[in-house]
């Protein structure tokens, strides 16, 4: 599994302690940061950018973390997951949401 730390959420870096971060982690549904929520950009679907936004109670900024490690998000039918597109597991990669496969690039943990 992908080590989730925020600034994977938002493309700054895989490998950054989350300690290091405030604000952090899934509460209520919300991936947060600073006061935002990670967002499917623009509500584009499938190979979207996850990118910071302000936190609303629409569906795309709104996740479920399941028991294999996927978020998923609630836009979309539920369809979509947190993923790391290529599995590139380089620092500042741009996180996509995509068709949840159940891959080790949509797998994800809390350290």
């Amino acid at each position: 599994m992908l080590p989730l730390t925020i600034s994977a959420v938002f493309a700054l870096s895989y490998f950054c302690n989350i300690e290091q971060h405030l604000e952090h982690a899934v509460t209520a549904g919300y991936l947060r940061h600073n006061g935002e929520c990670a967002n499917d950009a623009s509500g584009g679907g499938n190979g979207s950018k996850v990118i910071l936004y302000t936190c609303t109670s629409a569906q795309n900024d709104r996740w479920t973390h399941k028991s294999n490690g996927e978020y998923v998000l609630a836009a979309h039918g539920g369809k979509l997951c947190l993923t790391d597109p290529g599995n590139s597991r380089s620092n500042g990669v741009q996180l996509t949401v995509a068709t949840c496969k159940n891959t080790a690039n949509q797998h994800w943990t809390l350290p």
